[in-house]
């Protein structure tokens, strides 16, 4: 059995870690989703939805524009302050750590904020992502509402992190950077940092928190494998 809605949908932000990237797309303001049962052996009590363009079939391709939730918010959140003077943080505080691109969207209020093609390319590995429905989470909230949520594990790296390490990376690299450092807790962002820049061609060096370098390997060996340096901290060499 076929089920439709129609959601009122403006933009789809993805989440911006480290270099605080601004991301998102402008959508039309309704689309149709399809929904079909999936297989219970793969996604017990989920539903897999097809977004297609209102009446036509057309699929909604990859998002070519950054959404900035800031130019929509009625109160803008208080900036970030320096660690050493307590005052807010200027431009030319992030310019020995950040390209200058990067710094400019953190303090950009444009709405939207075009993709690099570059970029596009390589998120085309892993996007569109599928829209899951939340159907135990809605029995359990006793809501009528139908919940979805987007699966971003299909990326390379298995996170929604790769959104945002991609463009860092790629940005560095138009800057004439050739090593990027970064520190990573349980490793998923240090995966997706260490995969961008196996794309881009940028050495990588990751700070592992020591009890997730010693307790999971694999995450270490993922590092690893694309590239990158990884070390304990704290160590020695912390």
């Amino acid at each position: 059995m076929m089920a439709h809605c129609v959601f009122p949908v403006n933009a789809l932000p993805t989440p911006s870690p480290c270099f605080h990237s601004k991301v998102g797309k402008q959508w039309p303001q309704g689309f149709a989703l399809s929904v079909r049962p999936t297989n219970p052996k793969r996604l017990s009590s989920a539903c897999k939805v097809r977004a297609t363009l209102g009446a036509s079939d057309k699929s909604i391709g990859i998002p070519n524009q950054w959404y900035n939730v800031i130019a929509d918010l009625p109160v803008k959140p208080p900036p970030p302050l320096h660690p050493k003077t307590y005052e807010p943080i200027k431009p030319d505080d992030l310019s020995p750590l950040f390209p200058d691109e990067l710094i400019r969207q953190e303090i950009a209020s444009d709405r939207f904020i075009d993709i690099p093609d570059e970029v596009l390319d390589v998120y085309k590995l892993w996007r569109p992502t599928p829209l899951i429905r939340a159907k135990r989470l809605e029995k359990l909230l006793d809501t009528p509402a139908r919940i979805y949520y987007k699966y971003e594990g299909v990326s390379p790296a298995g996170s929604h992190k790769p959104n945002s390490a991609v463009p860092q990376a790629w940005y560095n690299l138009q800057a004439g950077v050739k090593n990027v450092v970064t520190e990573t807790g349980a490793g998923q962002w240090g995966s997706a940092l260490a995969f961008a820049c196996s794309i881009f061609g940028l050495g990588c060096e990751v700070w592992q928190v020591r009890a997730s370098y010693d307790s999971k390997p694999y995450r270490r060996l993922m590092m690893q494998t694309w590239g990158a340096k990884v070390h304990p901290s704290p160590s020695m060499i912390t």
